[in-house]
């Protein structure tokens, strides 16, 4: 019998993201560009897909073109409703590489080790439009990587997403590791279907169906192995793209993104959250729970706004650290530093343009471990919500 692994018992603690906010158009164009390609390969119109969801068919040669979650889940509703073969979804993942990510693709192609990996996926994941919530966890055995439908989705249509979305996950597994890589196993709550013995030849590993959780693992082993494609020069520069990309999709979305502008215009005399929740009409008590519902925090918003501002001040001015605390309205410039470390896993001197080092430009809720993850100090990944 195909036993669940427990998960987290390894000292690699869990981590969770959920997809943000359904109607910000601020995702990159990836995954439509893909699935509307595999079509076009099936013999499908694929540009049809895009009917009735707010796109056309130049937005996928545009690298500048956004879309929201919601469109993206009404392209995978059309495709499902174009295609006849169940398995045209676990195909069409298998099909998808890394690269087909953009930047963020790349940024996981050239990380050194599982750690790194987990702290860009942590910070970044955003990129890769996520559709669906996904844990990923660790124990003694097994890597686990569970998703979830954080949308109320109709179960079919979940299937189909869910399906593609466990194909790329196979593939960009053999993308890290190469083709040796293989599942120890697959457990999919739905029914056993006519076609199950396609699927496990697919997958490659035994499956479980009627399980209690959608989710693919594979042995602990892998962790300790190197990434095939590591190249740390290139994984830190796409680092900083990727920060860059994830501060824009943050200040479009949702309320996190309202409360980031506001500090941000403020520069220096940031207002408390009940000024700015004030200035929303709302109080702070439900300022905190919207924003506990888009996984971020005031204090978390607060501290990433400083540190980007510190970061600029560092590069672009010849401000000594004492004054950036000043500005930053740090009482000590120990307890700058301090802070500074805790954002960024690294000194303000890093930073300086004579420095050799370049440095990260830390992402909304970011957490002291995804920094020190993106830095090769280890990680320590908090539950995350985003």
């Amino acid at each position: 019998m195909l036993e669940r692994p427990e998960p987290g018992r390894a000292g690699l603690p869990m981590l969770r993201t959920l997809p943000s906010a359904l109607d910000p158009a601020v995702h990159p164009m990836h995954k439509v560009r893909a699935l509307v390609a595999l079509l076009d390969a099936a013999g499908v119109d694929g540009a049809s897909t895009l009917a009735g969801v707010g796109l056309q068919a130049r937005d996928l040669d545009n690298v500048a073109a956004r879309m929201s979650i919601r469109q993206l889940i009404g392209v995978f509703r059309n495709a499902h409703a174009l295609v006849d073969d169940p398995l045209f979804a676990l195909r069409g993942g298998l099909q998808c590489h890394l690269p087909v990510l953009g930047y963020f693709g790349l940024l996981l192609l050239t990380s050194a080790n599982w750690r790194q990996l987990m702290g860009c996926f942590e910070k970044h994941r955003q990129l890769s439009t996520p559709a669906l919530g996904v844990n990923v966890s660790v124990s003694d055995a097994h890597c686990v990587m569970t998703y979830f439908d954080a949308h109320d989705l109709e179960p079919e249509l979940f299937s189909f997403i869910l399906d593609f979305h466990l194909g790329m996950a196979l593939t960009y597994q053999r993308d890290l590791y190469g083709e040796g890589f293989q599942l120890a196993g697959v457990r999919l709550s739905r029914p056993k279907p006519r076609h199950a013995a396609e699927i496990m030849e697919l997958y490659g590993a035994p499956v479980r169906f009627g399980a209690a959780r959608d989710e693919i693992f594979w042995e602990r082993t892998w962790v300790d192995k190197p990434m095939r494609m590591a190249d740390p020069l290139t994984a830190q520069a796409l680092e900083e793209i990727c920060g860059q990309l994830c501060e824009q999709i943050a200040a479009g979305s949702g309320v996190a993104g309202v409360v980031t502008r506001m500090l941000e215009e403020a520069r220096y005399d940031f207002p408390g959250i009940d000024e700015v929740a004030a200035r929303m009409h709302v109080t702070s008590r439900t300022l905190r729970r919207w924003l506990l519902a888009e996984g971020a925090s005031y204090a978390g918003i607060l501290d990433t706004v400083r540190a980007r501002m510190a970061i600029r001040y560092l590069r672009a001015t010849r401000m000594k650290t004492d004054e950036i605390a000043r500005v930053l309205g740090f009482g000590a410039t120990a307890s700058f530093r301090s802070a500074f470390r805790r954002w960024t896993g690294r000194q303000p001197s890093h930073f300086r343009p004579h420095s050799r080092g370049r440095g990260d430009v830390p992402w909304v809720g970011q957490s002291v471990g995804a920094a020190g993850a993106a830095s090769g100090d280890g990680l320590q990944v908090e539950n995350q919500q985003g």
